[in-house]
């Protein structure tokens, strides 16, 4: 080595320019490159290009759609909105690991969040605040820890012991105790909302039993199934809640599989590509048809819609801010917005009958109610002869002099009131119950809405049970059933009590 690149020269004149070589090892960069965040970052960098854009979307449109739904005004049921939302974001978070640690490919573990965020029922449970909404993340939680690798055998053991132990107080628990009534009205609100997830959640699941990965999941969810079928169950939202990422999971799962073996070049299982081609075939036309069923499912989540899951036997803590109290009894009656039906413009105000809702009395709401019985009626009388002036409806001679005598529940007016403000509709009938004699007739027969029959039409009837399950408390839990001479609403047992103001004998 010249030695003019390590001392002066022999002239005196100024050291050389060289410059010295680089070292042999690099240093790690310093900044968050060089931290352990960092370099997680890096190396899950493609699925997180996959999922953050999803889960970005979905935290806007679950606020956007609780806004609309309750307005920020409604403290009472807003304030539980926030930690519904967190917790499904932290769902579809652990289903996104729990997914890739099955070994889904990201374009089928993107598909499943899709079904995960953005299907009706989906919409539905992650804005509608409940205690299982904290029970999901847990399970899926436990999921991942059962299935790390190496094997943590006491782990394991301790994940699976506490899966078991929330699927028994936040699912069957529920399932099994909520049998007071039949399941009917209950599993067909929930597949009025979404009957392409329900119909492949399910076929997914018996499928999966043939496949080793998901066989677990598959027999959980069938057993979930099951006891929501039996007879005389009911359907709470809360195994809903916890049947959802289920159901996704064994939907993106099935199809994965049935992709590969369709598409397999081993010919020697010529019978399972057969399986998988028509499986493929049966989800692909399920989405096809059952694409329309859907527009009402989302219809329903527009402005009007309670915040609340249509299963009967819904979490207390949604239905908090919704029911009446004490105090001033709610105006969400004469509330507009309340009154978007499936595919028509809200209410306008004046369309229903201007009621000024008073203060209640701290007193029994039996005896309120026999005390002012002839108050109520009369305010019930004067409500009908106002409705039944309105152009936009028609009635039979029947139907007109039952209004008018004030024999209509309260809540059948107001409903009415506000969806003829942007429809027109015939009742044919308001039926009474053979067993409820004396009581105000709770049911709604409409014959026709805009000109159009509603006998035998799927789709006035969508829309009808649209409108009514969107309503909020205390018009809110109304069924809707076809029959042969139209659409019949049917109103829960037990009139709200002075939703209008006492006339007359009152």
């Amino acid at each position: 080595m010249d030695s003019s690149t390590l001392v002066e020269g022999s002239s005196g004149g100024p050291p050389s320019t060289v410059a010295p070589r680089r070292p042999v090892i690099d240093t790690p960069p310093a900044g968050a490159a060089g931290t352990p965040a960092g370099r997680w970052a890096r190396r899950h960098l493609a699925s997180i290009c996959w999922f953050v854009p999803l889960l970005v979307v979905s935290i806007g449109v679950e606020v956007v759609i609780v806004q609309a739904r309750v307005g920020v005004n409604d403290a009472s049921v807003f304030t539980g909105a926030p930690s519904a939302i967190f917790f499904a974001s932290l769902s579809a978070v652990l289903l996104w690991m729990l997914a890739r640690r099955l070994r889904f490919s990201r374009p089928i573990a993107a598909a499943m969040l899709l079904l995960f965020l953005f299907s009706p029922i989906s919409l539905v449970v992650h804005t509608t605040p409940a205690l299982q909404n904290l029970a999901v993340p847990l399970l899926l939680a436990g999921a991942i820890v059962a299935l790390r690798r190496p094997v943590n055998r006491r782990l394991r053991m301790i994940a699976l012991a506490a899966i078991g132990v929330v699927l028994v107080l936040a699912v069957v628990f529920p399932l099994v105790s909520a049998g007071n009534g039949s399941s009917e009205p209950a599993l067909a609100r929930w597949w009025n909302l979404d009957p392409a997830l329900l119909i492949l959640g399910t076929g997914c699941s018996a499928a999966a039993l043939a496949l080793k990965q998901l066989r677990p999941f598959g027999a959980v969810s069938l057993v979930f199934i099951l006891l929501a079928l039996r007879p005389g169950a009911d359907l709470p939202s809360s195994s809903v809640v916890v049947w959802l990422p289920l159901a996704v999971l064994l939907v993106a799962g099935v199809v994965q599989e049935a992709v590969q073996s369709a598409f397999d070049s081993d010919f020697t299982a010529l019978w399972q590509e057969i399986a998988a081609g028509v499986l493929l075939v049966a989800t692909v036309g399920v989405f096809i048809f059952a694409a329309p069923a859907l527009a009402p499912g989302y219809r329903s989540l527009l402005p009007g819609a309670p915040l609340g899951a249509p299963g009967g036997s819904a979490d207390p803590a949604a239905a908090a801010g919704a029911a009446p109290g004490a105090g001033a009894q709610p105006t969400t009656a004469a509330d507009p917005s309340a009154g978007a039906s499936a595919g028509t413009a809200p209410a306008a105000a004046a369309a229903a009958p201007v009621l000024t809702p008073v203060p209640s009395a701290s007193v029994d709401p039996a005896a309120a109610a026999e005390s002012a019985s002839a108050g109520q009626s009369a305010a019930r009388a004067s409500a009908g002869a106002e409705l039944s002036r309105n152009p936009a409806l028609s009635l039979t001679v029947g139907a007109a002099a039952e209004l008018r005598a004030g024999d209509v529940d309260v809540r059948s007016i107001l409903s009415l009131g506000q969806l003829l403000a942007s429809t027109d509709v015939a009742v044919a009938d308001f039926p009474a119950l053979d067993a409820e004699t004396g009581e105000p007739r709770r049911q709604i027969l409409i014959s026709s809405v805009d000109g159009t029959d509603a006998s035998g039409d799927e789709r006035i009837r969508k829309e009808i049970a649209a409108y009514f399950l969107g309503l909020n408390a205390p018009l809110a839990g109304a069924s809707v059933v076809g029959t042969d001479e139209g659409v019949l609403v049917i109103f829960p047992f037990g009139e709200p009590v002075e939703l209008l103001p006492a006339t007359g004998g009152g």
